[in-house]
């Protein structure tokens, strides 16, 4: 799960002078790192060394300037692939990652789909890195009746934050959800809470297994340190292994993943079929729920 620093040591000056990298490194810990550290203990430390004294998640990328760009337009970026009907009630869609733009591209290409009790949608999640928690959180309350708890989040030094679902619920088709080692972070938040709350069937296989909340935090024009933050917990207060989710449906293979996908959702449609059929031969009303 990913928050975007923007910029975090650009600007900061120590003795009228920009930070070193090491300098840098140890400022962000101290302002942002979950767990309590000696800060006097990494003084005498080289940077390899500070770093290796962090937890699994956290780590030092040196990237070129291009991709600072990238980070700090996250939000720019559209995340969301266009609707593909699979037949004339089975919907196909990605999202490669969680940024600001998502939910809003999202729910413009969900209106495409048509809005029909027996209806499904195959949300591919495969190879999502993450990216915003607010993300993944606004985007399990499309599917989730407003109020139901979706987690508690802590970070250093603060009270748990427990989140509820604030958004419509209003969308009631069948999801399936593909997964793979490539799902991590807030990717796995959302498929996690789907399978919580018997919401969706995760279909691939198992995720990345990574827990924790991370910032992005350029510290000069060629480093991002990726640290850790806080972690974030499902309403019951277990968390994702670190082995990862596991999928309701294990498939290996992107073809055949995608098949049982929509195996499952015909299935549904069959028998969601069989049963107005049902109800209106009794001459009873069938209702689209919306």
């Amino acid at each position: 799960m990913l928050l975007v620093g923007r910029g975090y040591a650009f600007g900061l000056e120590l003795d009228g002078q920009p930070p070193s990298l090491r300098q840098a490194l140890i400022l962000a810990i101290q302002s942002h790192y979950v767990e309590e550290v000696d800060m006097s203990a990494l003084q005498s430390l080289s940077v390899q060394e500070i770093v290796a004294r962090l937890d699994r998640d956290s780590s030092l990328r040196k990237v070129k300037p291009s991709s600072l760009e990238f980070i700090r337009g996250l939000e720019q970026e559209r995340s969301v692939s266009g609707l593909t009907m699979r037949s004339k009630a089975i919907g196909y869609l990605r999202i490669g990652f969680f940024g600001r733009r998502t939910v809003q591209d999202l729910v413009r290409t969900l209106e495409a789909l048509p809005s029909y009790r027996c209806s499904g949608l195959i949300l591919d999640l495969r190879d999502n890195p993450g990216g915003r928690v607010e993300t993944a959180l606004q985007l399990a309350g499309l599917f989730l009746p407003v109020g139901v708890s979706l987690g508690r989040y802590h970070g250093r030094g603060a009270e748990e934050q427990l989140y509820v679902s604030n958004g419509l619920g209003r969308r009631t088709e069948l999801v399936v959800i593909l997964i793979n080692r490539g799902t991590a972070s807030s990717a796995e938040l959302l498929a996690g809470l789907f399978r919580y709350y018997d919401r969706a069937r995760l279909v691939g296989t198992s995720t990345a297994g990574k827990v924790t909340v991370q910032a992005a935090l350029p510290l000069d024009h060629r480093h991002v340190l990726f640290l850790t933050t806080g972690r974030y917990r499902f309403p019951d207060g277990s968390a994702v292994a670190a082995t990862g989710l596991r999928p309701d449906d294990e498939v290996s293979g992107e073809a055949e993943a995608f098949i049982k996908a929509q195996t499952i959702v015909m299935d549904h449609g069959a028998r969601c079929e069989g049963r107005s059929a049902t109800h209106e031969g009794r001459g009873e009303t069938s209702v689209r729920t919306e």
